[in-house]
């Protein structure tokens, strides 16, 4: 016997209904567009659990990694790093991090607002006791370069005199923000400085500083995602790619 769920609209068959048995469910599978609800129904449950589905071939990990192609993936002019390709290689720097610091207890820093995902991801790969602190520098504005000048928005809420520091940024470019600020936590007494950052790129360094840890190093292009913005915007972005340069020219 054929029976029509109200609230989904899916068609269920009873099995056995007819012969003074407790009627079962029998589970529809078909094919649905992504992101369709799906009624699973399990025997002897008669509560909806609404799940995704994946339609053809596509897997739900593929489906997973291609977010983020709404308006702002027509602003790209490639996708540099997908967001497979920025986990798996997070997951190593913790590890990395994990035995470096084995038996230590390493205060994280921050550098806003870039940071915050890959520190966010970063943490959670780090299998030691750990803490943390952010400070928002800023040196571009606006703007695609560098200023130059760079203004301490927000300080550190803790000392760090003794302690094992790690400053998390987004990219290292000029290089001229991240020495500055190793110079100035310097100045407060701390055990060791280190420097971990996901994106490097050494052709465009002013300054004479080199990060302990890195994730990529990528060529001169305007890159968004990920955390790292242009002008606020794209930093929600799963994946790394470079910006049109009509975008920001």
């Amino acid at each position: 016997m054929l029976y029509k769920d109200r609230l989904s609209g899916v068609y269920l068959r009873f099995q056995n209904a007819d012969i003074g048995q407790v009627a079962v469910f029998l589970r529809v599978v078909e094919a649905v567009a992504d992101d369709e609800g799906v009624l699973h129904l399990e025997a002897g449950v008669v509560g909806p659990d609404v799940r995704l589905a994946a339609s053809g071939s596509t897997s739900s990990k593929n489906k997973h990694f291609s977010r983020g192609t709404g308006k702002m993936r027509e602003d790209m002019e490639r996708i540099l790093l997908t967001e497979s390709d920025i986990h798996a290689r997070v997951e190593e720097l913790g590890r990395q991090i994990s035995r470096d610091y084995a038996g230590r207890e390493p205060l994280f820093v921050g550098v806003l607002k870039g940071c915050f995902i890959f520190m966010a991801d970063l943490l959670r790969s780090v299998e030691l006791h750990c803490t943390m602190d952010f400070m928002a520098v800023s040196s571009y504005g606006d703007g695609t370069t560098t200023t130059g000048a760079v203004k301490i928005n927000k300080d550190l809420s803790r000392d760090i005199a003794g302690r094992d520091v790690i400053i998390v940024e987004d990219i290292l470019d000029s290089g001229v923000t991240l020495s500055y600020l190793k110079s100035y936590l310097q100045n407060r007494a701390p055990n060791s400085i280190r420097i971990i950052t996901l994106l490097d790129k050494p052709s465009r360094r002013k300054a004479d500083i080199k990060a302990d840890y890195s994730g990529f190093e990528v060529e001169d292009a305007f890159v968004v995602g990920y955390g790292l913005d242009y002008a606020e915007k794209y930093r929600n972005l799963p994946y790394i790619g470079i910006l049109k340069p009509e975008i920001y020219a």
